[in-house]
């Protein structure tokens, strides 16, 4: 005799999953199981103890059923429809649910980066005939289906602000601005410190170059000649 949240075996009067059991009941002292077919097995003189374990093991059944039950209602009402997300591809179903372009969801709250990241990943295994029936998002809309679909296709808003974090800055847009250099005159330029306005230079490139810091080959000629080379 085994008996548990998931079957009864108590030979020679029945074995059986719970699912086939639609309920039970006493009957002058006698435990009746009445089966989803409509057959009732009548167990005569059976203690106390067994009873308990018994109706217990078919209420702790019955508890993980409801709870089941009442996930795929709202997992239909969240995800309506019986198609399936497939888009197209035998290999592919992201949520093993049924999802389909919703306009009721159209402002829905993004779904997590790594999610949509692994969602990315999985084309890479596509081929390209299957790669080419991907699904196309709706413009304007954030529903999961196309937010799902955008990932397919990269396009998802935070993955594209991901990517520009991440884009490497380049040498030149590090490079600080030394000298601001302006002409000042005939051959006579201003040359200031952009960070100190009280740090000022003229620098004359006529016949004979100079400058009022006082050096020939100073930086402040430098700025000068790169600026009007």
């Amino acid at each position: 005799m085994e008996i548990n949240p998931f079957f009864i075996h108590f030979p020679p009067f029945i074995s059986t999953s719970w699912y086939n059991v639609a309920a039970l009941h006493m009957r002058g002292g006698a435990l009746v199981f009445t089966l989803i077919e409509g057959e009732a097995i009548v167990v005569p003189g059976l203690p106390p103890h067994t009873l308990d374990l018994i109706f217990k093991s078919h209420a702790t059944f019955l508890k993980k059923e409801s709870k089941e039950s009442e996930f795929k209602r709202i997992e239909s009402r969240e995800f309506p429809g019986e198609a399936g997300v497939r888009f197209g591809v035998s290999a592919f179903d992201p949520f093993g649910m049924a999802l389909q372009h919703t306009p009721a969801q159209a402002n829905s709250p993004n779904l997590p980066l790594e999610m949509l990241e692994k969602i990315t990943q999985i084309t890479k295994i596509l081929s390209p005939e299957e790669n080419d029936s991907l699904p196309q998002p709706e413009a304007q809309c954030n529903c999961p289906f196309c937010q799902i679909a955008h990932a397919l296709h990269g396009s998802h808003p935070l993955q594209t602000q991901k990517l520009e974090v991440d884009e490497p800055v380049k040498d030149e847009e590090l490079t600080f601005k030394e000298w601001e250099v302006a002409q000042a005159g005939p051959n006579l330029y201003l040359v200031t410190h952009p960070l100190n306005a009280n740090e000022k230079y003229n620098v004359y490139l006529g016949d004979k170059v100079g400058c009022t810091c006082g050096s020939e080959q100073c930086d402040h000629i430098a700025a000068v000649l790169k600026s009007y080379a």
